[in-house]
């Protein structure tokens, strides 16, 4: 990093910080006075990103949609790809846009073959452009049951030969996870589960909620397949869950849920920290929540402890799962998973939404006491590639005379469009 350590020194002294800092504040706030010339720096190459994500085919289905991601730095009229799967067990029968960013635009949808199985698709957009974005869901893919495996099977799905606006993206596959048979006899089928034997399912979908950035929580549904009624639902994290050590769980809501619906204000959702655990419990009173195949029944909010970019695994563990007070079989339990973006605001050093003299301090702190940042790409405000004096003069000049403004992603939190050798989580 152009020579510059990114270690914040714990041990430098009080004394230091106190008179070292405001004297070179001071000083570079009086060369923001003289008029700055900053060098052009061409146009970034484009960026582009397909990815495939992840579905289940849970018990009562035969039709599963798998989304489609797409991270583009320029605004895109036509996009392709093509499907590498295994279709003896599932195969993709068509494509579809609705509630997705693609649906506005009047995309039209062309697939070779024009009958399923489906190996490429191609779109392009008539009311377009669409819009620069990060993962923003363009498609999903309707995939249906070939032949029902013997065992809960895992079919990939990954994108091949992709192109957007005729030029080649980076590519990421995906999955569908064919929930079959149990010691229950539950299988893959269209229909109700109220015939098969007294069970609930309580599962983690692994598609992958995604939060603007790691200050913000993620909220992972909780899904409940059960064949009686539920009045109440009880569970304990992290001690009840097998999760990534960096997670911590910041609590339970009901909104917009099943539970919601039937038990109104009357439902009462409590959640107590209990050390590092949080107990929740879900109590609808009188009212139940009816035999289901796959109700939202609750969400449980999930945070980095630090600061982290990435996906991070949660799983359920049927031991210290009770519903309606007593140990029913939980049983089918999947893998989820929450997603936090990499996403920062130019300038923000501190990583508080906010640029001001704080993180101005903070770049004097890296450039001249060997200070770190928890994201060093937030202190390139000039996306050059490194942390220098530079960056501390425009950060300056920006917050006294509100120009010229970082680089991009600024003011909103973005991507960094650029590649350099700076990260930042």
């Amino acid at each position: 990093m152009n020579g510059y350590t990114l270690i914040r020194s714990k041990q430098e002294s009080s004394a230091q910080r106190k008179w070292t800092l405001p004297v070179m504040i001071a000083f570079l706030v009086a060369l923001c006075s003289v008029p700055v010339t900053f060098a052009q720096t061409p146009p970034p190459a484009p960026n582009y990103e397909i990815e495939i994500g992840d579905a289940v085919l849970v018990p009562g289905q035969a039709v599963v949609m798998v989304p489609v991601f797409m991270t583009n730095s320029v605004p895109v009229q036509s996009w392709g790809m093509g499907l590498d799967y295994d279709d003896f067990h599932i195969y993709c029968a068509a494509v579809t846009t609705v509630d997705t960013v693609s649906e506005p635009l009047s995309p039209v949808i062309g697939t070779i073959p024009s009958a399923p199985p489906l190996n490429y698709v191609q779109m392009m957009y008539s009311a377009g452009p669409l819009p620069v974005g990060v993962h923003q869901i363009v498609a999903y893919l309707i995939c249906e049951v070939q032949a029902v495996p013997a065992a809960t099977t895992t079919v990939d799905i990954n994108p091949i030969e992709t192109g957007i606006n005729g030029t080649p993206a980076t590519q990421i596959g995906g999955s569908v996870q064919v929930m079959v048979g149990n010691a229950l006899g539950f299988g893959v089928a269209a229909g109700s589960l109220a015939d098969q034997p007294t069970t609930t399912n309580i599962t983690w979908p692994p598609a992958s909620p995604a939060a603007l950035s790691p200050l913000t929580p993620v909220r992972v549904p909780v899904y409940m397949w059960n064949t009686e009624p539920v009045s109440k639902i009880t569970f304990l994290t992290p001690l009840g869950l097998d999760y990534d050590e960096f997670l911590m769980h910041y609590g339970v809501d009901v909104a917009g849920t099943v539970t919601a619906q039937v038990a109104g204000n009357n439902v009462a959702v409590g959640a107590a920290r209990v050390g590092d655990a949080l107990y929740a419990t879900i109590d609808l009173g009188n009212a139940t929540i009816p035999p289901s195949d796959g109700a939202l029944v609750a969400w449980l909010s999930v945070l980095p402890q630090t600061p982290l970019a990435g996906v991070f695994d949660v799983q359920l563990s049927s031991s210290l799962f009770t519903v309606n007070g007593q140990d029913l079989p939980v049983m089918n339990l999947l893998d989820g998973q929450a997603e936090f973006l990499n996403l920062f605001i130019r300038g923000d050093v501190e990583f508080d939404r906010s640029v001001n003299l704080s993180d101005a301090a903070s770049i004097a702190e890296i450039v001249f006491l060997a200070g770190e940042a928890t994201c060093p790409d937030a202190a390139d405000v000039n996306d050059d590639g490194s942390i220098n004096v530079a960056d501390l003069v425009q950060l300056l000049t920006y917050i006294f005379n509100s120009s010229p403004l970082p680089a991009d992603p600024f003011p909103k939190a973005g991507a960094d469009s650029t590649a350099d050798p700076l990260p930042c989580l």
